[in-house]
């Protein structure tokens, strides 16, 4: 499981770090590592909100959403194929756009410590 978690958290990195380098180089991705209810979780948030990106194609406004994995919202979102690889290796994910950024919150199970 430890190398799902090592890509999953990579390609959410990589993706906003290439929204950030393309349009908002001076602002920092935000990663934050978290465990609660016997979970571990990692949100990857970004700064580069839907209406201020480049003009490659990305700039489209997104649509909200209602917290559940939504794959016409995910679709239309920038680095759609890296949100693919994530939902295809995690379980429990969320996506949240908005118009500061996205979030992108990854959850696993921890392990029981054996008795």
């Amino acid at each position: 499981m430890l190398d799902e978690v090592r890509l999953a958290v990579g390609e959410a990195c990589s993706r906003a770090v290439g929204l950030h380098i393309q349009n908002r180089p001076e602002e920092p991705v935000t990663v934050v590592l978290s465990t609660d209810g016997g979970r571990f979780s990692v949100e990857v948030a970004d700064r580069v909100p839907a209406d201020g990106m480049s003009p490659s194609g990305l700039g489209a406004q997104l649509p909200g959403t209602d917290g559940e994995r939504d794959d016409v919202v995910m679709d239309s979102l920038p680095g759609a194929m890296g949100l693919a690889v994530i939902s295809g290796l995690v379980e429990d994910v969320e996506v949240r756009p908005g118009v500061d950024g996205a979030v992108i919150r990854m959850s696993w199970p921890t392990a029981q410590p054996e008795c």
